[in-house]
């Protein structure tokens, strides 16, 4: 685990190491796919990351996970990103909101558009304050189902606070990626986080598989 003292100095730590990641992958493919958290937590790091000089035209960037809503809301995660990666002029960024008329269409859709992102070169996850991550939550069978399935895809969960209803990268496609970092911050989510194997919560099911994990008690 790498500890900072300073959020700033995790961020600027943590923008040089998926900047290096981006590059190689660049270098040896041509292009590069991210999966990316949402939530309030990484948006100075995406803002970070959208002041580095990368060759943006080939960086692919899809949501690990999304709620259920139109990119209107407040809750979406797609235009938390989209707004933190204003100043990149070729953003090239997935939806997994495409059809809310239409959930079995939606997936569908969202399951053909997100075959690329199998095997990404970077899986930035987050973490809860109850231990979930991405969209996989305790006490939820569709979390459970997600986390068992061997099979890389997406699928519908239910979280336990409104918008209720999300989408989400399954367990099997999120550790396909060849690296997958955990980026909290605080205390409350330390504690959490040193408790999960004993309370088996999501994320006890990816601590094996994590590439680096970043984190500062400074929220």
């Amino acid at each position: 685990m790498h500890v900072f003292n300073d959020h700033s100095e995790l961020i600027k730590v943590l923008t040089s190491d998926i900047c290096s990641i981006i590059e190689s992958a660049i270098q040896k493919k041509g292009k590069a796919h991210l999966l990316l958290s949402g939530g309030s937590t990484p948006i100075p790091l995406y803002k970070s990351l959208a002041s580095c000089e990368l060759d943006w035209d080939n960086i692919h960037i899809g949501l690990v996970d999304e709620r259920m809503v139109d990119q209107s809301s407040e809750f979406s995660n797609e235009t938390l990103i989209r707004v933190a990666f204003k100043s990149v002029h070729t953003l090239h960024l997935s939806s997994m909101v495409l059809d809310l008329s239409d959930p079995i269409n939606n997936l569908a859709h969202v399951t053909k558009n997100y075959a690329p992102f199998i095997a990404a070169d970077l899986v930035l996850l987050g973490m809860g304050d109850d231990g979930h991550t991405a969209s996989l939550f305790p006490n939820d069978l569709e979390s459970e189902l997600a986390m068992q399935d061997n099979d890389t895809g997406i699928c519908y969960t239910t979280a336990p606070n409104h918008p209720i209803n999300r989408i989400t990268c399954n367990r099997s496609m999120l550790i396909s990626s060849s690296q997958l970092f955990l980026y909290f911050t605080g205390l409350k989510k330390l504690d959490k986080f040193k408790l999960a194997k004993e309370e088996r919560t999501p994320i006890f099911h990816f601590e094996n598989q994590l590439s680096a994990v970043y984190f500062t008690e400074n929220t």
